[in-house]
């Protein structure tokens, strides 16, 4: 699993923060020591020295796999990303809650039918009573258990209703004909739910674990703030974006010295910082791969026109919003900038439509957009 962050002295800690090779970094789904892979060819991460643990679950948060939509803006990305986490986690929520219910509901007929099978003990002159009770609990603790034989034990005190699963018969006909593998009606719900018992804790299992590590991924992925600088080194400006578990002004420290191996006068001026949108650190290399910087050995560098850097910083600033701003808002019109589908309809009333909805603008409203459209075509 390629792991852009571990535990260190009981903190996060982001790739870019540690030195290669081995490391005191403790992965924080297994707590085993991990490796820092810094080539200069795959992107920089932290790998378990041998088989990974649960990689699935960082792909909610982190590591984005694929050829991503680079079509989208950073904040629209941001939240269809985001959607599809809640849905998951709400999803996520109602299973468990589902299985939490189904399990105290019928939990309750274990009980019920050793009590049951406790008062016939009493005048069973047979042994199959008791026989009955050894093999529920050896099939209730062993997955490789036969299924106990509710049908060895045969009582007109039980019902008079007598079952196979299928077929029905009473006592009498049953005494009478001699019918094997039919057991008291009063077992039914007992069988019923012991035959999916073992399908139905394995399940139980997996929901409750997918729950724990969403929850801890959850936690993990809150640990970070997505931040956008600006450097200028030696008359010379570019930007760098990453995430850090820490304090900015640390990090800052740290990128200082960093570039100070290849540059002499260093000014860095943070642009955006923000919790909650990790993620984005993948989906914005992807998006302007070809504007991103090498130097020397470090990578997450770019270089953008101050045309390019006004809309970025406008895309950067809608994540303030979580959503769409309020319309009195001067970030509004960005939004619908950067939602909408590049068309405008209309004469003398210009609309445009979102996902369906129509948006009828001001006089304002239009010449703000125009002006961003303007700058994007320059």
């Amino acid at each position: 699993m390629k792991l852009p962050f571990g535990i260190f002295e009981g903190k996060y800690i982001h790739i870019s923060e540690i030195n290669s090779g081995r490391t005191d970094v403790l992965c924080p789904y297994c707590e085993i020591p991990l490796i820092a892979k810094k080539g200069r060819i795959k992107r920089h991460h932290f790998a378990h020295d041998g088989v990974g643990c649960v990689d699935h679950f960082m792909s909610h948060f982190f590591s984005l796999s694929g050829r991503l939509p680079i079509s989208l803006s950073l904040s629209v990305f941001a939240t269809q990303k985001l959607n599809k986490i809640n849905t998951y986690f709400s999803d996520l929520k109602k299973e468990y809650h589902n299985f939490n219910q189904r399990k105290r509901e019928e939990e309750i007929i274990i009980p019920a039918l050793k009590k049951t099978l406790n008062q016939l003990l009493i005048s069973d002159k047979t042994g199959n009573v008791k026989e009955i009770l050894v093999q529920i609990d050896r099939y209730l603790n062993q997955t490789v258990a036969p299924f106990p034989e509710f049908h060895i034990i045969r009582s007109a005190a039980l019902t008079t209703e007598y079952t196979d699963g299928k077929r029905r018969t009473t006592f009498a006909k049953l005494e009478e004909e001699k019918h094997e593998y039919f057991y008291a009606e009063a077992f039914a719900p007992a069988v019923q739910f012991l035959k999916k018992h073992h399908q139905k804790a394995y399940d139980f299992k997996e929901i409750s674990t997918k729950m724990k590590l969403f929850q801890k991924d959850l936690t993990y992925f809150k640990q970070f703030d997505l931040y956008f600088i600006e450097v200028i080194a030696d008359h010379q400006k570019f930007y760098k974006i990453g995430l850090t578990s820490r304090a900015l002004e640390t990090r800052l420290k740290e990128i200082q010295q960093d570039l100070k191996k290849y540059y002499l006068n260093i000014q860095l001026k943070p642009l955006f910082q923000r919790k909650g949108y990790a993620f984005l650190e993948t989906f914005f290399k992807q998006k302007y791969n070809t504007q991103q910087m090498r130097i020397g050995q470090l990578t997450e560098y770019f270089s953008f026109s101050e045309k390019e850097i006004r809309l970025i910083l406008k895309d950067l600033n809608l994540l303030n919003f979580n959503g769409e701003p309020d319309r009195g808002n001067v970030a509004w019109v960005d939004w619908i900038y950067f939602n909408f589908n590049g068309k405008i309809y209309g004469y003398n009333e210009k609309s445009v439509y979102i996902k369906r909805r129509k948006i009828a603008l001001s006089l304002n409203e239009f010449g703000h957009l125009m002006k961003l459209m303007t700058l994007s075509n320059e």
